[in-house]
């Protein structure tokens, strides 16, 4: 609770978009993140301090819930993300990794390496074990295509957290992990539309474990564009897909997609604020923690590449925070 007030609010946020770079460096400095911005001058500089502080909040995390599922939950994501990482070294050898590796994930990076590069994954948890021979076959088999490894970690990924969400109990955390898994299929299903996927590409990328079926999203994804529309747009996520969609255009708004995800999840979050005790509280904290960083790398990184306070506005979820 006491770590809570010091999350940001509205105002700060739009002081910070409306300065230049300099002026939201001096407004950061009164919040909890100006020691690890004040001497950013540069883009990895930026980079660089917003990573320690996250470390930082995932530090508390570990003291406040050691080894409990909730910290697993949170992790979760950094072990797959470093999992990625070192399966596109291994099968299209992209350059410099290490610069891409997080340090926040409970599995050593050593031992995943030791998994792809080695084939020595022994090592490992069985749910990486599991996901590090999946990739490699589908890579195999399907002509070798970078996006591969992104769709099976991806799913991966958002079928083992719903698993540890209902390892603490709470069905909120459950709830809200269905939902997730029903936006990113979302994500895949209207991407693919976009690019003319076909359907190998749906049965390999979309998760189980969404209210809406796999089976559904296979079948809306050989239809036509109105077709597909009209379904999204009648379905619950109707109101997230509202400015994606427009019934009667023959296109997906990408360039909001990201946003709409996004502000529904953080809507999502939001109902954790009924628990006074409990993971979800815990959750909701982080994951709005880990939704500045993401907003304050956008705007910095923005402001270093001469965009607008309006372009950039204009990608963030900002209805979500709270008044000061």
């Amino acid at each position: 609770m006491v770590h809570e007030g010091t999350l940001l609010n509205r105002q700060q946020v739009e002081r910070i978009i409306e300065a230049d770079y300099r002026g939201a460096v001096h407004v950061a400095l009164e919040t909890v993140y100006g020691p690890y911005l004040e001497k950013a001058e540069f883009a990895h500089e930026v980079e660089e301090g917003l990573e320690r502080f996250l470390a930082g909040e995932y530090r508390f995390l570990d003291e406040a819930a050691p080894g409990t599922p909730v910290a697993w939950f949170m992790h979760l994501k950094y072990d797959y993300h470093n999992a990625r990482v070192v399966l596109k070294r291994r099968y299209f050898g992209d350059s410099d990794p290490d610069g891409l590796l997080s340090g926040l994930g409970t599995v050593p990076v050593e031992d995943i390496r030791a998994g792809v590069e080695e084939e020595a994954a022994h090592g490992l948890p069985g749910y990486l074990q599991k996901l590090l021979a999946n990739a490699g076959r589908v890579v195999e088999e399907g002509g070798r295509d970078p996006q591969l490894v992104d769709t099976v970690v991806d799913r991966g990924f958002l079928e083992k957290r719903l698993e540890v969400a209902g390892l603490d109990g709470g069905g909120l955390l459950v709830e809200f992990s269905r939902a997730a898994t029903d936006v990113a299929n979302l994500n895949v299903l209207l991407r693919g539309q976009a690019l003319g996927k076909g359907r190998d590409y749906y049965r390999r990328a979309l998760a189980e474990g969404g209210r809406l079926s796999r089976a559904l999203l296979i079948d809306l994804a050989g239809q036509p564009f109105d077709a597909v529309s009209r379904r999204l747009l009648d379905s619950a996520y109707g109101g997230m897909l509202a400015d994606v969609l427009s019934r009667g255009e023959e296109k997906v708004r990408l360039t909001s997609l990201d946003r709409a995800s996004d502000e529904y999840l953080l809507d999502r979050v939001s109902r954790f604020s009924s628990v006074s005790v409990g993971p979800e509280r815990i959750v909701r904290f982080m994951l709005t923690r880990e939704n500045e960083v993401s907003m304050l790398r956008i705007i910095f990184m923005g402001k270093l590449h001469g965009l607008t306070p309006a372009v950039i506005e204009e990608r963030l979820p900002l209805h979500y925070l709270g008044e000061a």
